[in-house]
């Protein structure tokens, strides 16, 4: 979601180039895609003409695009987001940017781009980190379908599955267990956020300490939970979790 770089237009105009547009960019174009789906789903919902069968269908299949969307750009989009609060101090006793050195963010500093990029920014940080909170929400006002109760989590899930109030969002729980299912995509999406986002302004003496013992809290997490419903895919998880854990080991 790194548009200014993938559509090079600091070549068109030089005021692109700069990392409040960057964070622009990366931050209304998933925005764009969502009011288009929106928009979309509208139109399709006047073709339908009052088909209640055909106007679920509809809707199951936008709002599975959205969740989808947003699970793929959330943690970049706000890696570039927190990129922008990253301020590296100098001897001197000021503080630039590190993702462009051309913004000095000191307390002395008289320089407004970076109250600008701030302005910007921290609105953005908020609308997306209430994101997964909102999920959330939704999951857990459905928690008991999301959970029936059955002994056999097999039986649940196909009783989940089957649920028509829960088929607009099971990009949010489909491949998880029933006791889990309910929250631990939340719990992911934050998992990558830290792990891209807000590791990198923990200071660089302590980072590996810190990051080798986030990594072990995840490898824990996913071995003791097993979340997925398919062993297959609990094993697996694990081993990226492994491998996660091996660049802050070497380190």
């Amino acid at each position: 979601m790194d548009m200014p770089s993938l559509t090079t237009m600091g070549c068109i105009n030089e005021n692109y180039a700069t990392y409040t547009a960057k964070i622009i960019f990366s931050s209304t174009f998933p925005l764009a895609l969502s009011l288009a789906c929106l928009l979309a789903y509208r139109m399709r919902k006047k073709q339908a003409m009052g088909d209640p069968v055909k106007e679920a269908v509809i809707f199951q299949e936008h709002a599975s695009f959205f969740f989808i969307l947003i699970y793929l750009v959330l943690p970049t989009t706000s890696q570039i987001q927190f990129q922008g609060l990253d301020c590296k101090p100098f001897n001197n006793g000021l503080s630039y940017l590190r993702a462009d050195t051309s913004v000095e963010c000191s307390s002395k500093s008289t320089n407004r781009s970076f109250r600008a990029l701030l302005s910007v920014d921290i609105p953005f940080i908020c609308l997306y980190q209430a994101i997964p909170i909102g999920f959330m929400i939704l999951l857990y006002a459905h928690r008991a379908r999301l959970n029936p109760g059955f002994f056999s989590d097999a039986a649940g899930r196909r009783k989940r599955d089957a649920d028509p109030h829960l088929q607009p969002f099971s990009f949010l729980f489909l491949d998880y267990t029933c006791k889990h299912g309910w929250f631990f995509d939340v719990v992911d999406m934050y998992r990558r956020i830290i792990l891209i986002g807000l590791l990198p302004f923990i200071n660089p003496v302590v980072r590996p300490i810190v990051g080798c013992f986030f990594s072990i809290i995840s490898i824990i997490l996913f071995r003791e939970l097993s979340p997925y419903h398919d062993p297959e895919t609990n094993t697996l998880a694990v081993a990226a979790q492994w491998q996660v854990r091996g660049p802050w080991v070497a380190c």
